[in-house]
């Protein structure tokens, strides 16, 4: 297939955006795989994956992945004759190659070096060699006699060989060179020319003819096999360019490691030169992997983060109608302008304003993406855990479906991670422990999403060892997170809640690997979202995480919010959060404690000043009663309503404004600064602290 140079780029950008999911499609059936081991149908469609994409990579050109996809299939191939066996250890290694397929994806994608590694060569080349040894001794003679008339075929002498291997110590590579000249009758000082060039930056390894056949003019083609060790194939392009006619064609391919073992280079020809050129102070076991450290499993879940979102057509044509109709709009209003009409500048406004609106939400929509994009990966991340921590754990998850925005998804990674983490480390028991407590010996983990009005929300739930609360309040108070007083009246979800409070855990690092409870709340908070937590000893845990499906913080996202006026602070408070505003009436108020409450649909709410939070002026004029995530009312009472607005919101250095509950802020229509809030994340926030402060 000939690409033109953009061609080939516009197809590699293609490529690694639909091989991304083909191989977390390959990670899932090895999953099923593994626990299926003779179930066919699985191995079919694998096999069926794995050879379409090694064609696509052929095409980008991307051969080193196509040379790993090779290596895949021919394990397949051997697993699907017999010739090996399906096992823990196999899984383990396709698992491995699966991962690296992952990690050189994203190489491709920065146009960065893809170099496989020489630890995961040697184990394929370790199992296909084992798997290929009856095949060998049986069609070893068959071989022999079509390798003799195949014009491409390469056999070493061990003279050749020696310096091959010498040559690749060195940190050269290898390539195979297939030239094609009319130039026979001076082939022989043509020869000796490319060699010339070639050693000055290389070494030349063979030839088919042999150099002597050839400079004896015994030339039965016009086709001459080089075999080349060189810097790289850049430079040995550059080399041969200079010798090098309009009329000869050339052919130059790089042989990868996977490939030695066709030229007779064994491991061990090349172990010392690993050791010394990677640093190594050993070489990794050929079957069985080390235990990879955490941050390693998690990183084809970090390399998964989004960068691109596929588009509809559809929904292209509708941005191209609606940007159509914006031009129209504007033109209006601008004509309106000059003819002084203010009832066609109003009309020329409203239809300006639809178009702005339903253009707002065509783009909102194209940039939700579905949760298994995270989800997809989750599986081996906790295979991988567990089996390092000897334990079992099954894996269930549900509403993968569900979109949210690109921001979000990627932004709920590492909270999700070190929650499975948790509840693998911490939570699920040991199969003896477990079998001990009249417990299944297998533990389970529970990942479920679900949409609920303009929020999704996240469950991890596992069927462990729970929380113990006790120890949660004796920590706290020998922490001084809190005094011992208000710990006692602290009901069991109030006293579960310490565990987020900052300098509970003494993992709270800002390490994105070790996130604390305390930071996972803080990054859900900053999404504008909230996290719950449910636990009961020996039955488990329960952590709730609830976020909006369109990320507030991201800029230029429009939103509805009611501004107020407190203390000459200007608060947005997004509509959605609200559900009645009514005037101050004191014959409707009373107090309980120090806290205002007031009837409201048969309940009784608390209402808090808005100004004595923010410690400045102002009189309780309005209640505005809002709705708590756990579909409980709480009010505030604030001085000024300036109206409602539709404002661009954009995010905000937190260290700069410290105020619990800050979504980001907007400038409005007269130039003034507006902080868009939560006010009841506010109001959790200051009194949790206050409690603390007694």
């Amino acid at each position: 297939m000939n690409m033109d140079p953009v061609e080939r780029h516009n197809y590699r950008v293609k490529f690694v955006d639909e091989a991304k999911d083909v191989v977390s499609r390959m990670n899932s059936l090895l999953l099923e795989l593994e626990k299926k081991p003779n179930d066919v149908s699985i191995l079919d469609k694998l096999s069926r994956l794995v050879h379409t994409l090694g064609e696509s990579a052929n095409i980008a050109n991307a051969t080193e992945i196509a040379k790993l996809l090779r290596a895949f299939e021919e394990i397949l191939i051997a697993s699907r004759s017999g010739k090996l066996k399906i096992n823990e250890s196999l899984i383990d290694l396709l698992l491995e190659i699966n991962d690296t397929l992952m990690v050189l994806l994203a190489s491709l994608r920065r146009n960065s070096e893809l170099k496989i590694p020489q630890s995961l060569v040697k184990k394929i080349n370790h199992v296909l060699s084992h798997s290929q040894v009856t095949v060998k001794s049986k069609s070893r003679k068959k071989r022999k006699k079509r390798s003799s008339k195949a014009p491409g075929a390469l056999h070493l002498t061990n003279g050749e060989r020696k310096v091959l291997v010498e040559a690749l110590r060195k940190g050269l590579s290898l390539f195979k060179i297939v030239l094609t000249t009319k130039r026979t009758s001076i082939l022989s000082l043509y020869f000796f020319m490319l060699l010339k060039k070639i050693n000055e930056q290389g070494i030349f390894i063979k030839s088919i003819p042999s150099g002597k056949d050839i400079l004896a003019g015994r030339v039965p083609s016009d086709q001459i096999l080089l075999l080349v060790a060189h810097v790289n194939e850049n430079s040995l392009h550059k080399a041969l360019d200079e010798v090098l006619k309009k009329t000869d064609s050339i052919s130059i391919k790089e042989i990868s490691p996977l490939d030695f073992k066709t030229l007779g280079i064994k491991e061990e020809d090349l172990s010392k030169a690993s050791i010394e050129e990677t640093g190594l102070s050993k070489i990794l076991s050929i079957i069985e992997r080390e235990p990879k450290k955490e941050e390693e499993m998690e990183k084809t879940l970090l390399l998964g983060q989004m960068e691109e979102i596929k588009v509809k057509v559809k929904e292209l044509d509708k941005l191209f109608n609606l940007t159509r109709e914006l031009i129209i709009a504007r033109n209006r209003a601008l004509n309106s302008l000059n003819l002084a009409d203010m009832g066609a500048i109003r009309d020329s406004l409203i239809a300006l304003d639809k178009v702005v609106n339903e253009l707002s939400n065509v783009i909102m929509n194209i940039r939700l993406v579905p949760l298994n994009n995270i989800f997809s990966s989750l599986p081996s991340l906790v295979r991988d855990l567990a089996k390092s921590m000897n334990k079992e754990v099954d894996l269930i998850l549900e509403g993968g479906e569900i979109s949210v925005d690109r921001h979000i998804l990627n932004e709920l990674i590492n909270p999700l991670v070190s929650l499975i983490k948790n509840a693998i480390k911490h939570g699920i028991e040991a199969p003896e422990e477990r079998l001990r407590k009249g417990k299944t010996r297998v533990g389970t983990i529970k990942v479920i999403a679900e949409r609920e009005g303009n929020y999704v929300i996240i469950t991890v739930e596992d069927d462990g060892r729970g929380i113990d609360v006790d120890l949660v309040k004796e920590i706290a108070v020998k922490k001084g997170l809190v005094i011992p007083e208000v710990v006692n009246s602290l009901s069991h979800k109030e006293a579960l809640m310490l565990v987020t409070l900052p300098g509970f855990s003494s993992s709270s690092s800002a390490s994105d690997h070790e996130m604390s409870l305390y930071a996972i709340k803080n990054k859900i908070e900053g999404l504008g979202g909230t996290l719950d937590i449910w636990s009961e000893r020996d039955k488990g845990t329960r952590i709730t995480l609830k976020v909006p499906m369109s990320e507030i913080l991201m800029s230029m996202v429009i939103l509805k919010v009611l501004i107020i006026d407190e203390g000459g602070i200007k608060i947005g408070i997004p509509t959605s959060l609200i559900d009645f505003i009514t005037g101050f009436n004191p014959s409707k108020v009373n107090m309980y404690g120090d806290v205002m409450i007031m009837p409201y649909k048969d309940t009784i709410v608390p209402i808090y000043s808005l100004s004595n939070i923010l410690n400045v002026p102002g009189n309780e004029k309005y209640v505005i009663i809002l709705k708590s995530d756990n579909k409980k009312y709480i009010g505030i009472s604030v001085t000024k309503i300036l109206g409602m607005e539709d404002v661009v919101v954009e995010s905000v250095d937190r260290s700069l404004i410290r105020l619990p509950g800050l979504h980001g802020v907007s400038i409005l229509g007269d130039g003034s600064v507006c902080l868009i809030v939560n006010p009841i994340i506010l109001i959790r926030e200051v009194m949790m602290s206050n409690e603390r402060l007694r």
